[in-house]
């Protein structure tokens, strides 16, 4: 099996995973919500297995995004030439992305595993903590995939539908920030799902 499947495979499967995981174990408490609620939900679903379980599905789903990054980051990187700098930015944001994504989930983690043992401002805080690391991991996204759309535009690489696709879930993500509408990050996950399915079905 080429190495590049595992590329375009680990794209298509991201999203998947990350929806999959969600499904599992529900909406957390938002930033928005009362004092009482958050506390009422950590403590009545400290330990629970289902939350867990899908928490952590969708956390490999948010890993599997890296592999494909990295196999994007090549094409793109061969597409644009020796000096370009468009494709580095495309890896450097998808990282930086997928790591804050990645560490929102922790304050959740923290309560849910303490959520009896602290009073119901200290899980608050925590909440408060995951929705703002949450929502700012869309600015390093969008930087990442205004730089793709960019190489797709210039290049070809990619169909040009792909290129425009791309610039227009960057400026909905920037715009999304101050509103928090939860879940507009999935769009990235998607947009990678559909760049393998289409790199596949073209030679390298």
């Amino acid at each position: 099996m080429k190495t590049g499947w595992i590329g375009a495979a680990s794209g298509i499967l991201s999203p998947i995973a990350v929806v999959v995981g969600f499904a599992i174990h529900g909406p957390f408490p938002a930033e928005g919500d009362s004092v009482h609620k958050i506390a009422h939900y950590y403590s009545a679903h400290a330990g629970s297995a289902r939350i867990w379980a899908g928490g952590y599905v969708e956390f490999l789903g948010y890993l599997l995004f890296l592999p494909f990054a990295a196999w994007l980051w090549a094409r793109l990187r061969r597409a644009e030439g020796e000096g370009g700098w468009l494709a580095a930015t495309w890896f450097g944001g998808a990282l930086v992305f997928l790591a804050m994504a990645i560490a929102a989930g922790t304050p959740f983690a923290a309560a849910l595993h303490r959520g009896r043992e602290l009073d119901p401002h200290s899980v608050t805080a925590l909440t408060a903590a995951g929705d703002w690391l949450y929502f700012l991991s869309w600015t390093p996204g969008a930087i990442s995939l205004a730089a793709a759309a960019a190489v797709v535009l210039q290049t070809n690489v990619l169909p040009r539908w792909l290129g425009w696709a791309g610039a227009l879930v960057a400026l909905a993500l920037l715009v999304a920030v101050p509103f928090r509408l939860a879940g507009i990050d999935i769009l990235i996950l998607l947009w990678g799902a559909a760049a393998a399915v289409v790199l596949l079905r073209r030679p390298a």
